[in-house]
């Protein structure tokens, strides 16, 4: 259909047809050599978005709007080039820039008034949803916050630097092992989606729909922070750097009857397309270390594959370890704290999360329950028995 494709772009963007034509064989090609196969809610790294390609594509709408010599043409292109806005939104914001304090998008390269040019548009061209179940309005108004900037907390020590954002779920969007420069914390994907967060699987608190801001108390390497909840719990969870260690530790006390139950979530870097489970490899422990995603097929877990990460609790250990890139996640945790373990690996993504259910407990008027687990980097991988 590449004919009449072409025919098409020529009759409508008529001067300007020849960067739309460029940057559609671009993209395809990019796409292609990538060999991604994006379904519905695809992230920025099944689309090839990334920094680098989103100013690569504005490149093309640019120089095209710089060829239309009537207005029709320039508003088609205008219209055509919402996607190109939109892509470079999600780019900047894959990384945040942090400075004094606060972190914004990193529009390195990009617009400083990209935001309000997109929403131009989009109230221009009359795009009212952003995907699905996002409305264009909701999706401007979480990205102003961003851009306007938000109170960032940074922890550093020798082996650590830490970014921790309070005031949209305490959620950790850097946490990069400095002797090998690398953020384990996934940014393949926009800010709007997950990064490394806890939310409630019962009851009133954070979760990934409900975005809740957290009090600070700053120390020497550690950030301690706090919230009420409407039915009056009090939560308070700190992040601290313990050598090599980055730990967490999350307590909640109940003003009246309800039930503790916490999901944590982290999503982290594979740095890795590979589905093969040689290359990525799943521990957990059971005493010993045990390859846990040995002979899966397409990432793809059985059911008794699955209960064996599931089960795993007992070893108080889960972490994963990329065999091409030398690198890998432990996250070491109190048995008696966690119910069950949960894994997501998408090899399209470059993500995994190595999740964890807290115990659920029955909490009255006064009540505490507690939760904690650090964070380790491996440079060898654990050896298996």
């Amino acid at each position: 259909s590449w004919k009449e494709a072409e025919e098409f772009c020529r009759l409508h963007y008529e001067e300007s047809a020849g960067p739309i034509l460029a940057y559609l064989k671009w993209y395809h090609n990019l796409v292609g050599k990538a060999g991604v196969h994006p379904t519905c809610f695809p992230t920025e790294s099944e689309l090839c978005i990334t920094p680098d390609t989103a100013r690569r594509m504005m490149a093309y709408f640019q120089k095209a709007l710089s060829l239309a010599r009537s207005d029709a043409v320039r508003a088609r292109v205008e219209k055509a080039s919402v996607c190109a806005y939109r892509a470079a939104l999600s780019a900047s914001s894959m990384r945040l820039a942090y400075r004094d304090g606060i972190c914004r998008p990193d529009l390195e390269g990009f617009e400083p008034d990209l935001l309000d040019r997109y929403a131009a548009l989009c109230s221009r061209f009359g795009v009212t949803m952003d995907d699905e179940h996002v409305s264009a309005e909701n999706y401007i108004g979480a990205m102003r916050l961003l851009h306007n900037g938000l109170k960032a907390v940074r922890l550093e020590n020798d082996f650590w630097r830490v970014i921790v954002l309070p005031g949209s779920n305490a959620k950790v969007v850097e946490m990069t092992y400095k002797p090998t420069g690398r953020n384990i914390v996934n940014a393949h994907r926009s800010f709007n989606r997950f990064r490394h967060e806890e939310w409630v699987r019962q009851g009133e608190g954070p979760t990934a729909e409900n975005i809740m801001a957290f009090d600070t108390v700053t120390q020497p390497n550690k950030v301690v922070l706090s919230l009420t909840t409407k039915d009056g719990a009090r939560l308070e969870r700190s992040i601290s750097l313990k050598g090599d260690a980055v730990r967490f530790e999350t307590t909640m006390t109940a003003d009246t009857p309800r039930p503790f139950e916490f999901l944590v979530h982290p999503e982290y870097d594979t740095a890795s397309t590979s589905n093969d489970p040689d290359v990525l490899r799943i521990y957990v422990k059971q005493p010993g270390w045990i390859h846990a995603n040995r002979q899966w097929r397409e990432a793809i877990p059985t059911d008794q594959q699955t209960a064996l990460i599931e089960n795993a609790v007992r070893g108080g250990a889960f972490a994963y370890y990329n065999q091409k890139a030398k690198f890998g996640v432990e996250q070491r945790f109190d048995p008696a704290d966690f119910s069950t373990l949960g894994l997501f690996w998408n090899p399209g993504r470059q993500q995994i999360n190595l999740e964890m259910t807290s115990k659920t407990e029955s909490l009255q008027k006064g009540q505490q329950a507690h939760y904690a687990y650090e964070v380790r980097y491996f440079r060898q991988p654990p050896q298996t028995y």
